[in-house]
């Protein structure tokens, strides 16, 4: 079909796909409200041009929610099992839409030890930890904190401040917990200092319900 013959709907989706630099660095989504007046044909096309990508990212993920069909729902759900980045948790916030199971929990703390912080899928992460704070799911958190991933020590330690009421944001900037998040990557000594200290914050959370399973 002609670019004439097409929604101006369409046109404006179209148009917000086009990611550069200050979209990406700003957050921009695409324009998903566009999808709701294209025509079906028009989704269709957005549908399999979304799903024939080998990683969705956030955007995507956002869009094939959107158009909703059993199909992009199910690029979805592949997307939830197989990707670790933020495409991946943002696919998985979508099946959690349907409600907290043990398979998810399984799911998510499997996306938890996969998780990079420069793939942007912690934020994500640490969103549908806040929602479903089980027991397994804080275990899980503390075991990144202290024994997973060194460059991501710090994050998943700020974050259990944060999840336990001892902060006000999860993003570890406050002086008094500095020091001690950063010996989650110290030496043995310091480390052992570190996970006892921790430990000792989230045995008297301040954030009512934090200790509930």
């Amino acid at each position: 079909m002609p670019m004439s013959d097409r929604s101006e709907a369409y046109a404006r989706f179209r148009a917000s796909m086009a990611v550069d630099y200050g979209k990406w660095r700003d957050g921009e989504p695409y324009d998903i409200a566009a999808i709701d007046g294209m025509s079906v044909a028009e989704k269709a096309e957005i549908e399999s041009e979304l799903s024939a990508r080998a990683r969705l990212d956030w955007r995507d993920v956002e869009a094939l929610e959107r158009i909703g069909t059993p199909a992009a729902l199910a690029r979805l759900e592949l997307a939830a099992k197989a990707q670790s980045d933020g495409g991946g948790a943002a696919a998985l916030a979508v099946k959690l839409e349907d409600g907290w199971s043990p398979a998810l929990e399984r799911r998510f703390i499997a996306k938890l030890g996969a998780a990079r912080l420069m793939e942007s899928s912690l934020d994500r992460l640490f969103e549908i930890a806040e929602a479903h704070p089980t027991a397994a799911v804080r275990a899980a958190l503390f075991e990144q904190a202290t024994a997973g991933e060194e460059s991501e020590r710090y994050a998943f330690g700020a974050f259990l401040l944060y999840l336990h009421g001892h902060s006000d944001e999860w993003y570890g900037l406050g002086e008094e917990h500095r020091p001690h998040l950063l010996n989650l990557k110290g030496t043995p000594d310091e480390q052992a200092a570190a996970r006892a200290w921790l430990a000792g914050k989230l045995a008297a959370p301040l954030r009512a319900g934090a200790g509930a399973a």
